[in-house]
C-alpha cells in the first residue's frame, strides 16, 4: 500500500466538505455598496471564507434555494428585501444602506433582519457577533437520555454524542509526529488560501508553534478556532484527522490545566453563559429535562456572572446558563487568564437539571458537569468488544462513522490509518473498508475488500478462523442483496458452522447466523423454513438479553400484533421520552395494521414513529427517509396518491444525499414512485421512472435476479395501461423467464407473473392463452392453500373477465360468485372489496339482459361505496356509470343521464386526475343521447370526451379510437356518411399508428365503414370493408367462431341490400353452420341465423322454404327464450311478411297482430317496434285495397314515432312516403302531394346530403301534380330532381336517365314535342352508355321516341326508333309478349300514315297474332287492331280494283 502524502490527504478533505458551514451573500442590484468593492469583500473575507455577490434577484433567489445545509447571512442594500425575507433558508439579514429611515419599519416586521448599518465596521462587527451566537446555538448540542446506557446494549448506537466522546480518545491515540504536524500547516493554508491576513498568521504559527502553547494559539487566533469549530459542528472527521497534531496538544493542555485548577479552586463552583434561542429550540429544550448534553465545540463560559451580555433579536428568547462544576468529576477544562472565562474540553458532559422561566423573554437553564459521557463511552466500547474482540479505539471510531451513515468518511478514515498506524490490524481495516463500500452499494468493491480481509485472517499464524465468520456472513449478505440466494445460503452456512465451533450455542453471533439464514429463506419465499430459523434466533436473544430487554421486543415480529403491543409497553416504560427501539416496534405494528388493511390505524403508528425519529435525528437522516416511505405506502394503499407521492419524493431526496445516483437503494424508491404515477394515470412519467429503476437493477444484479423480474412486471403493467399490449407482453414474458429460473414450478410467486401475462393476452384478444395462464395461477393458489384463500380472488376475477368477454356469462358468473363468497369470509359484508365483486356480477347480469337483477347488485355495491369509501370518488363514479348503462339499456334514458351526470360530479369535482373516467362518462352520455336520437348533443359530448383524451390521456389510444368510432356512428345516424367515414378512418389510424393490437376493435370499425358505404348504396366497397373485418377476425381470433359468424351475417346483409339474395343466403348458411357447431340448437343465435335465412329466401321468392326457416326460429324463441318477447315478436313480424308475399293477407295480419300483443306488453321500450308492425299491417291492407284502413294504421305508426323519436328520425319520413303512396293510389293526389311535401321538408332540413332520396320525392310530387293536370308545377319538381342528380352524379349516370324520361313525358303531355324528343334522346344516350345493348330500358326509350315522332308526323324516324325497340323486345321477351305486339302495331301505324298499306297490313297482322296469344278477345287493343286490319284490307282491295279499272 502506497502512503498518502500530506497534500493528498488535504485534497481528499477538500473534496468531501465545503470550506464553511455558512455563506455570506451580498445582494446589491443598484450598486449601493462601497465603490471599493474589493476592499469591502476583503473585510468580509476576514469574517467568513465563503462570500458570494449577486445583482439579479431571480438568480440570487435560485442560488439561496439551492443551499441545503449551510447557514445563510444575507447582506443587502435594502432593495427587494421584502421578497427575500420569505426564503426559509436565510438565517440572518443585514441591511447596508445610508437610507436607514427608509427601511427602519422592516426591523419590527421581519425578525430575520438583525439591523441596518451605514458603516462597514459596524456591519462587520454585527456579522461577527451573529456568527458567535450561531455557534452557540442549540444545534451544536448533542443530547443523550441519562438512563439509556444503564439498560441498553450500546454496540449498535450511533449518534453525535458518542462520536464526541470517542473522538477525544482517538485524538490521543493517533500518532503525534512530523507528518501529522506538516498536515496541520498544509490543511490550514489550503483552508485559508484566499485570505492573505490568515495566511500570514499561519506562517507565524508554523515558525513559532510549540505544543505547550496550544491553548494560547486556539483562544487568540481566529483561524484555528474557526476551522476546528466548523469541523466539529459539521462532524467532519477527516478534517479533524488532518488537524490531529494540534488537537492532541490542545486536549493534553486541558488535562494539565485541570490538574492545576484542582489545586487552586474549591470542589464546586458555578460558571455562566448566555445565548439566544428561537421558540422552536426552546420547546425542544423543555423536553430534555434530566438528559445529558455535550457540545460540538470547545465550550466556553464565564466564571463571573454578568447579565444581558447579548440582546436577542425579535422573536428570540434569552437563555441564561448556570453550570455547576464539580472538580471531583473527571472534568477537563482550562481557565483563560485575565478574562474570567473557562474553556471546556471536547468530551465535557453536562446534565440538564432544570429549565425555568424568569420573565417573558428570559429563561434560566441549570446544568451540572458529570462524567457520564466517559461512562457511556466505556460501555459502548465494552458492549462492542463483547461481540467483536480485540478492536483498537482507532478501529472503533471508524466503525462508529460507518454506523452513523458517514460511509465515505469511514472508508477514507480507514485508508488514512492504514498508512499512519502501521501496527493496526490490516485484516480489520480491509473488513471495515469493505463494510463502508457495502453500505455505499459498491458491492463488487466491497466483496474484494472482504476477500482480502478473509485471506489475511486465514493466512495469519495462527489462522484466525473464528473472526473469519464475520466476514463470511457479510459476503453472504452481499450475495443475498444481488439475488444470489443459493450462494448466499452456502456462504452463510459456512459462517454458521464456524460460529458453532467457536461460540456457545446461546451466543449472539449464533443468533445472527440463524437470523441471516432465515432471511435468505424469506427472500426465497420459503416462509416456513424462514420462521423456523428466526424463532431459534429469538430464543437465543431472549436468553442473551433480559426478558424485558428492548432487543427482545424488536425480534418478536413473527408472533403477531399482540406481542408487538407487549414490546411497546416494555419500551415505553423503559424509555418514557422515546427510543430508537420504540420506533422499530411502532413501525412493526404499523406494518401489521397495513397488511390487515387497517390503514388509518397503521398511519397513526407510522406517524408516531416519525415524530420520535425527528427528535433523535436530523431531518435528512436515512431513518427519517424510511419512516416517510412507510407513511407514503399507506397513503398509496388508501388511494391518496398526491400524499403518497410527496412522502416518497421526500424519501428519495434524502437518500440522494447518501447514495450515488445508480445505487440499488434508488431502484426500490423509483419503483414505488412509478407505482404512484401509474395509479395517477401519469403513464409517461411512470414508464420513465420504472425504466430507471430497471436500469439500476440490471447494472447491479445478475440478469436473472428476481428484482429485475419485479421491475419488468411493473413496466409491463404501465405499458398495458397505455394500451401498448404487445410491448407489455414482451416485458411480462421476460419476467416469466426469470421467475422460472429462480423458483420451482410450484412457487406461489409465479402466480403473479402468470396473472400479469394473462391480463395482457386478454387485452390482445388471445382469450384461450390468457385463460390457460390464469388457470395455472389458480392451480398454484389451490395447491398452496388448502381452502379458498383471499389471494385467489384476483385470479378468479381475471378468469371471470375472459369468460365475460367471450359472452360465456353463466361461466363468468360462477367465477365472480366464487370470488364474492371468498371475500365475504374474509371481510365484513359492507367491505369495499365486496362492492367490487357485486359490481362484476351486476355487469354479467346486465349483459344477460337481466336488468332488474343487475340493477340490484349495482345498487348494493353503490350503497357500500357511499358508506365506506366516501372519499373514493373514482369507485363511486364507476359504479354510477354502470348503473347508468343499465338504465340506458332499459330505455330509461333520463335516469341513465342522471346517473352519468352524478358520475361526472364524482370525477370532475373531487378527482381531477380522473380524466379518463370523465371521458368515459361523457362517451356514455353521448351514447344515451344517441339512442334518443339527439344526435347533435350526442356528438358534442363525444367530441368533449375525445378532446380530454387527446390533452390528458394522449397514450390512451384505444379510448381515443373508440371516441372517433362513436362520433362516426353519430354522423352515420344523421346520414352524414362522408363525415362518418372520415371519423372511422381516424379511429383506424389511431390503432394502426400505435400498434394497439386491438384487432377486434379494428374489425368493428371496418364494419362501421361498411355500413356507411351500404347506406350510400356503395355496396361493393361496403362488402370489401366487411371482408377485411372478417379476414382480420379469422387471422387473429380463429377460435372466436361466433364473432366470425356475426361478420358473415353482416356480409350477408350487404348482399341482401344489393339485391344479391342468393349470395346473402349462402353467407347466412355459413354463419348458421358455425353457430350449430358452437352453440346448442336452442341458442338464440341459432334462431337469429334461421330468421336471416328465412328473409333471404323470402326475397328470392321462395316463400314456402322461407316460412319453414322463420317458423323454426319462432319455435326456438317461444320454447327456450320465452322471456325475450321482442325476438318472438320479430319472428311473428317476419312470418307476417311472408304471408303477405303469398297473398295470404288475413294470415299476415294475424301474425302482425300477435307481434303487436308482445310489443304492447312492454310498450315502454317497444314503441318503435309497435310503429313498425303497424306499418306492416298498413302495407297488407294496402294490397287488399283497403286503403282507408291502411292509411289509418300508417297514421298511427306516424303518431307513435312523432311522440317517441326525435324530429329528424328517418322513419318519420318513411311513414309520410307510405301515406303519400296510399293517397296516390286512391287518386287523392292533393293529399299525396301534402305527405310528400312534408317528407321533402324533413329531408332538406335534416338529411340534405341524401340527394337520391330527395330527388325521388321531388319526382313523386311532380308525378302527383301531373295527375292533377298541373304540368308546369310538375315540370318544376321534375327539373329540380334532375338538377340534383346532375350535380351529384356524373352526367352519364344511369339514375339521371329515369328523370330525363319523366321530364320528356311531361313535355309530351304538354304537346311540347321538341323538348320531349330532346329529353328522350338524352335518356337514350345515357342508357346506351351504361346498359347492355339489349336492355329493355333502351327498348322503352326507343319506343317513347317513336311515339313522339309518330305524333309529330316524323314517320320514317318513328319506324327506325320502333324497329330498334322491337329488335330488343324480340330477343328478350317470350314470343307471345304484349309489348312485341305494341311495337309491331306502332310500325303498322307509321306505314299506314305513309300510305304504305301493304307494309302496314303486314305489321298489323303480325301484331294481331301476338295479341291473340296474350290478350282476351274483348281487349280494346285487340279489337281496334282487328278493325284496322279489316279497314286497310278493304282499302287495299279497292285500290287494286281501281288500278285494274285504270
Amino acid at each position: 500500500m502506497v502512503a498518502l502524502s500530506s497534500s493528498e490527504v488535504i485534497n481528499t478533505i477538500s473534496k468531501c466538505v465545503n470550506k464553511e458551514n455558512r455563506i455570506i451573500i451580498c445582494f446589491d442590484p443598484e450598486n449601493d455598496f462601497p465603490s471599493e468593492k474589493e476592499d469591502f469583500k476583503t473585510r468580509l473575507d476576514q469574517i467568513n471564507e465563503f462570500i458570494v455577490f449577486h445583482k439579479d434577484l431571480e438568480s440570487c433567489l435560485k442560488f439561496i434555494q439551492s443551499i441545503e445545509n449551510e447557514q445563510i447571512f444575507l447582506v443587502t442594500s435594502g432593495s427587494d428585501v421584502s421578497q427575500m425575507v420569505n426564503c426559509d433558508q436565510i438565517d440572518s439579514i443585514f441591511i447596508y444602506s445610508i437610507r436607514q429611515e427608509q427601511y427602519k419599519h422592516f426591523l419590527v416586521q421581519y425578525p430575520q433582519i438583525i439591523g441596518i448599518y451605514d458603516d462597514i465596521d459596524l456591519l462587520c462587527s454585527a456579522i461577527r457577533e451573529e456568527i458567535n451566537r450561531m455557534d452557540e446555538k442549540l444545534q451544536t448540542w448533542c443530547f443523550w437520555n441519562e438512563d439509556e446506557h444503564l439498560q441498553h446494549d450500546l454496540s449498535k448506537q450511533a449518534n453525535p454524542f458518542l462520536w464526541l466522546q470517542l473522538l477525544h480518545d482517538v485524538i490521543l491515540h493517533l500518532p503525534h509526529d512530523h507528518q501529522s504536524k506538516q498536515q496541520l500547516f498544509d490543511t490550514c493554508r489550503t483552508y485559508y488560501r484566499n485570505n492573505s491576513k490568515e495566511l500570514l498568521m499561519i506562517d507565524e504559527f508554523e515558525r513559532k508553534y510549540q505544543s505547550k502553547d496550544a491553548l494560547h494559539w486556539y483562544w487568540n487566533n481566529s483561524f484555528l478556532k474557526k476551522i476546528i469549530t466548523k469541523s466539529l459542528q459539521t462532524e467532519n472527521s477527516l478534517q479533524l484527522y488532518a488537524l490531529r497534531y494540534f488537537l492532541y496538544d490542545l486536549v493534553n493542555s486541558f488535562n494539565n490545566e485541570h490538574h492545576n485548577l484542582i489545586q487552586l479552586k474549591k470542589e464546586k463552583f458555578i460558571v455562566y453563559q448566555e445565548m439566544s434561542l428561537s421558540n422552536k429550540e426552546l420547546n425542544r429544550l423543555k423536553d430534555k429535562q434530566g438528559a445529558l448534553v455535550s457540545m460540538k465545540t470547545f465550550f466556553n463560559a464565564k466564571t463571573v456572572y454578568s447579565s444581558n451580555t447579548i440582546t436577542p433579536s425579535i422573536g428570540m428568547k434569552l437563555l441564561r446558563l448556570q453550570i455547576e462544576c464539580n472538580l471531583e468529576e473527571k472534568l477537563s477544562f482550562a481557565e483563560i487568564p485575565h478574562i474570567n472565562e473557562i474553556l471546556f474540553n471536547l468530551n465535557s458532559t453536562f446534565r440538564i437539571d432544570n429549565l425555568e422561566e424568569i420573565n417573558e423573554q428570559t429563561w434560566l437553564l441549570k446544568m451540572t458537569t458529570v462524567n457520564d459521557g466517559q461512562m457511556i463511552k466505556q460501555k459502548y466500547i465494552d458492549d462492542t468488544l463483547r461481540q467483536i474482540e480485540n478492536l483498537s479505539i482507532s478501529i472503533l471510531f471508524g466503525k462508529l462513522l460507518c454506523d452513523m451513515s458517514q460511509w465515505k468518511q469511514s472508508q477514507t478514515y480507514f485508508e488514512y490509518i492504514r498508512n499512519d498506524l502501521p501496527n493496526e490490524d490490516l485484516a480489520c481495516i480491509d473488513y471495515d473498508v469493505g463494510h463502508a463500500l457495502h453500505w455505499q452499494g459498491k458491492w463488487i468493491e466491497a466483496e474484494k475488500y472482504y476477500q482480502r480481509a478473509y485471506d489475511r485472517l486465514i493466512q495469519s499464524e495462527p489462522s484466525r478462523i473464528k473472526e473469519s465468520s464475520h466476514i463470511l456472513s457479510n459476503i453472504s449478505e452481499l450475495q443475498e442483496l444481488q439475488g444470489k440466494y443459493d450462494q448466499a445460503y452456502d456462504i452463510q452456512q459456512q459462517a454458521f458452522t464456524i460460529r458453532k465451533n467457536y461460540y456457545p450455542s446461546d451466543h449472539i453471533h449464533i443468533a445472527s447466523s440463524l437470523d441471516n439464514i432465515g432471511l435468505i429463506y424469506y427472500q426465497q419465499l420459503k416462509n416456513d423454513e424462514a420462521l423456523l430459523f428466526l424463532r431459534q434466533a429469538l430464543t437465543i436473544r431472549q436468553k442473551y438479553y433480559h426478558h424485558q430487554h428492548v432487543e427482545i421486543a424488536n425480534r418478536k415480529f413473527d408472533e403477531g400484533i399482540e406481542k408487538y403491543h407487549l414490546a411497546l409497553s416494555i419500551q415505553e416504560k423503559t424509555y418514557p421520552l422515546g427510543h430508537s427501539d420504540t420506533v422499530i416496534t411502532l413501525t412493526n405494528i404499523g406494518h401489521i395494521l397495513k397488511d390487515e388493511r387497517k390503514y388509518d390505524d397503521a398511519l397513526l403508528y407510522y406517524q408516531r414513529a416519525l415524530i420520535m425519529l425527528e427528535n433523535f435525528y436530523t431531518s435528512d437522516h436515512l431513518k427519517i427517509a424510511a419512516a416517510l416511505a412507510h407513511i407514503g405506502r399507506v397513503y398509496y394503499s388508501q388511494g391518496k396518491y398526491d400524499e403518497a407521492l410527496d412522502n416518497q419524493q421526500r424519501t428519495f431526496a434524502i437518500k440522494e444525499k447518501y447514495y450515488p445516483p445508480d445505487h440499488i437503494q434508488f431502484a426500490a424508491e423509483l419503483a414505488r414512485i412509478g407505482d404512484i404515477f401509474e395509479k395517477q394515470e401519469n403513464y409517461t412519467e411512470a414508464l420513465e421512472v420504472q425504466k430507471r429503476a430497471l436500469a439500476i437493477q440490471e447494472k447491479t444484479y445478475p440478469s436473472d435476479n428476481i428484482n429485475i423480474a419485479h421491475s419488468l412486471g411493473r413496466i409491463g403493467i404501465v405499458l398495458s395501461n397505455q394500451g401498448r399490449y404487445q410491448q407489455a407482453l414482451e416485458y411480462h414474458q421476460r419476467a416469466m423467464k426469470i421467475y422460472e429460473n429462480c423458483y420451482s414450478p410450484e412457487h406461489i410467486e409465479l402466480a403473479t407473473c402468470l396473472n400479469n401475462t394473462g391480463s395482457v393476452l386478454y387485452h390482445l384478444g388471445k382469450y384461450e392463452e390468457a385463460y390457460q395462464l390464469h388457470e395455472q395461477a389458480l392451480k398454484l393458489y389451490q395447491k398452496r392453500y388448502l381452502t379458498d384463500h383471499i389471494d385467489m380472488t384476483n385470479t378468479l376475477e381475471h378468469i371471470g373477465n375472459i369468460l365475460y368477454d367471450e359472452k360465456k356469462y353463466d361461466n363468468a358468473l360462477e367465477y365472480y360468485h366464487r370470488a364474492l363468497i371468498i371475500k365475504e369470509k374474509f371481510y365484513s359484508s359492507d367491505h369495499t372489496y365486496i362492492a367490487t365483486s357485486l359490481s362484476n356480477i351486476g355487469n354479467v347480469l346486465y349483459n344477460q339482459e337481466k336488468y332488474d337483477q343487475a340493477f340490484d347488485y349495482q345498487q348494493r355495491a353503490l350503497k357500500i361505496l357511499e358508506k365506506h369509501s366516501t372519499s373514493d370518488y373514482m369507485k363511486i363514479g364507476n359504479n354510477l356509470n354502470d348503473i347508468g348503462n343499465i338504465r340506458n339499456s332499459q330505455g330509461k334514458y333520463d335516469e341513465a343521464v342522471d346517473y352519468y351526470q352524478r358520475a361526472l360530479v364524482c370525477y370532475d369535482k373531487y378527482s381531477l386526475i380522473r380524466h379518463a373516467d370523465i371521458a368515459t362518462t361523457l362517451s356514455n352520455l353521448s351514447n344515451t343521447l344517441y339512442k334518443q336520437e339527439k344526435y347533435d348533443d350526442a356528438f358534442e359530448y363525444q367530441r368533449r370526451a375525445s378532446e380530454i383524451r387527446e390533452i390528458y390521456c394522449p397514450t390512451a389510444y384505444i379510448s381515443s379510437a373508440n371516441s372517433f368510432n362513436h362520433m362516426g356512428n353519430i354522423r352515420a345516424a344523421q346520414g352524414k356518411h362522408d363525415e362518418a367515414i372520415i371519423l372511422y378512418q381516424q379511429a383506424l389510424a389511431v390503432h394502426e399508428n400505435n400498434s394497439t393490437g386491438r384487432y377486434a376493435d379494428m374489425a368493428i370499425i371496418f364494419t362501421n365503414i361498411s355500413r356507411s358505404l351500404t347506406d350510400q348504396s356503395k355496396f361493393d366497397q361496403a362488402f370489401e370493408y366487411q371482408q377485411c373485418a372478417l379476414e382480420m377476425r379469422e387471422r387473429h381470433y380463429p377460435s372466436a367462431q361466433m364473432n366470425i359468424a356475426n361478420y358473415l351475417i353482416d356480409m350477408g346483409n350487404i348482399r341482401s341490400d344489393q339485391g344479391k339474395h342468393q349470395d346473402a343466403l349462402n353467407l347466412y348458411k355459413r354463419a348458421l353452420e358455425i353457430a350449430e357447431n358452437c352453440c346448442s340448437l336452442s341458442d338464440a343465435f341459432i334462431a337469429t341465423n334461421l330468421s336471416n335465412i328465412g328473409k333471404a329466401l323470402y326475397q328470392l321468392g321462395q316463400d314456402d322454404e322461407a316460412l319453414e326457416y322463420q317458423q323454426r326460429a319462432l319455435e326456438i324463441r317461444e320454447t327456450y327464450h320465452s322471456m325475450n318477447s321482442a325476438s318472438i315478436a320479430n319472428s311473428l313480424n317476419d312470418i307476417g311478411n311472408i304471408r303477405n308475399s303469398q297473398n295470404k293477407y288475413e294470415d299476415a295480419i294475424t301474425y302482425y297482430q300477435r307481434a303487436l300483443l308482445f310489443y304492447e306488453k312492454h310498450s315502454a321500450i317497444h314503441q318503435i317496434d309497435i310503429a313498425t308492425t303497424m306499418s306492416n299491417i298498413s302495407d297488407t291492407l294496402f294490397k287488399q285495397e283497403k286503403y282507408d284502413e291502411a292509411f289509418d294504421y300508417q297514421q298511427r305508426a306516424l303518431d307513435i314515432r312523432e311522440d317517441h323519436c326525435s324530429a329528424n328520425s328517418i322513419n318519420l319520413i318513411k311513414d309520410l312516403n307510405r301515406m303519400g303512396q296510399i293517397r296516390n293510389t286512391q287518386g287523392k293526389y292533393s293529399d299525396a302531394v301534402e305527405c310528400y311535401q312534408r317528407s321533402l321538408a324533413m329531408y332538406e332540413k335534416y338529411y340534405p346530403v341524401r340527394y337520391t332520396e330527395i330527388s325521388i320525392i321531388l319526382s313523386l310530387i311532380g308525378s302527383n301534380l301531373s295527375h292533377q293536370g298541373k304540368y308546369d308545377e310538375s315540370l318544376t319538381y321534375y327539373k329540380r330532381a334532375l338538377e340534383i342528380q346532375e350535380e351529384f352524379y356524373p352526367s352519364d349516370h344511369i339514375q339521371i336517365a329515369l328523370f330525363l324520361q319523366w321530364i320528356g313525358f311531361i313535355y309530351c303531355t304538354k304537346l311540347d314535342f321538341d323538348h320531349a324528343i330532346e329529353f328522350y334522346e338524352k335518356c337514350l344516350w345515357i342508357r346506351q352508355v351504361n346498359l347492355p345493348s339489349e336492355h329493355l330500358s333502351i327498348a322503352e326509350t326507343f319506343s317513347l321516341l317513336s311515339k313522339v315522332r309518330l305524333t309529330r308526323g316524323q314517320y320514317e324516324l318513328s319506324i327506325i326508333n320502333e324497329l330498334a325497340a322491337l329488335a330488343i323486345r324480340e330477343k328478350v321477351f317470350v314470343p307471345d309478349h304484349e309489348d312485341i305486339g305494341k311495337s309491331l302495331s306502332r310500325i303498322g301505324d307509321c306505314y299506314n300514315y305513309l300510305i304504305k298499306l301493304d307494309l302496314a297490313l303486314e305489321y298489323y297482322k303480325r301484331a294481331l297474332n301476338f295479341y291473340e296469344q296474350c290478350l282476351p278477345i274483348w281487349h280494346p287493343d285487340r279489337w281496334n287492331l282487328e278493325w284496322m286490319i279489316e279497314q286497310i284490307a278493304e282499302e287495299i282491295q279497292e285500290n287494286q280494283l281501281h288500278e285494274i279499272n285504270i
